[in-house]
């Protein structure tokens, strides 16, 4: 996939120069970009993507090169005016724009990087919609929890939240969701979690997803786990067919075994 400097205008704006030899510049820095592109979609379908092997894969195409070009910028930015001199490494002198300070430099740096990974997920948002991908091993990284993107935190009142947040947050909220494997079972998680990789929810899972995800806020946060676990487990009992691997579990029979009643004559009293 051919990246023009008007690409890196386009889709980099802070990266503006007076004229293309930016592109020179930056050649291998676009090139390791691709390489993460490739591995992201698999190398046969990212080939595909790129020849326009079908019409529908042309929504696709500006996504691939927004985040090329943005993943490229970030790569790029702390090397970019750095020369090796016989005396160490110094910055590039020009007449007419003065060095950037550190400070601003990295204010940039973090910029940049937010918006790749927003591109990221922008690309993954679409490689939803096509069955090669979401079949692929690449896919099964992305997708292994029902919070799968930085605006999922949302839920855990965090609605700026950054992709590197998200990312800090894995070991919790993985925590926090093996207790909703406890609840509902290994494979009905999994059949939410391919429900969300293959965007396909129904009205009624995406609303017990709802739930599933409040619960796991409210597992993280220690607050209100038992109202969680009842409005959950009411939601999916509301609609159980459409949760028949629920239904088929021990999780479900563990949830429904019935109380032991207290009798006058027991020796012991069950609170």
């Amino acid at each position: 996939m051919e990246i023009t400097y008007e690409d890196l205008v386009l889709y980099c704006p802070s990266a503006r120069q007076p004229d293309e030899s930016v592109i020179g510049q930056m050649e291998s820095w676009i090139e390791r970009a691709r390489h993460h592109a490739r591995r992201l979609l698999g190398y046969t379908f990212f080939s595909d993507v790129v020849a326009a092997e079908k019409e529908s894969y042309a929504v696709l195409v500006p996504l691939l090169k927004r985040y090329i070009c943005l993943k490229a910028y970030s790569l790029a930015i702390p090397s970019l005016d750095l020369v090796l001199t016989p005396t160490g490494f110094g910055v590039v002198s020009n007449q007419n724009l003065a060095p950037a300070s550190a400070d601003r430099v990295r204010a940039l740096r973090e910029s940049v990087q937010n918006d790749a990974d927003k591109a990221l997920e922008d690309l993954l948002d679409a490689l939803r919609d096509f069955e090669e991908w979401t079949e692929s091993a690449q896919s099964m990284q992305y997708f292994q929890s029902l919070f799968w993107r930085s605006e999922d935190l949302c839920y855990f009142g965090r609605p700026d939240a950054t992709r590197r947040d998200y990312i800090a947050m894995r070991p919790e909220i993985m925590g926090a969701e093996s207790e909703l494997i406890k609840l509902i079972g290994q494979a009905q998680f999994c059949s939410l979690i391919n429900g969300i990789k293959h965007n396909s929810l129904t009205a009624i899972q995406d609303a017990v997803l709802l739930r599933c995800r409040l619960f796991v806020v409210a597992v993280a946060n220690k607050t209100g786990v038992e109202n969680e676990r009842r409005r959950l487990l009411s939601a999916i009992d509301d609609n159980l067919d459409s949760f028949p691997l629920y239904a088929m579990s021990s999780n479900y029979e563990a949830n429904h075994y019935p109380r032991y009643q207290n009798k006058k004559d027991d020796t012991c009293y069950f609170f």
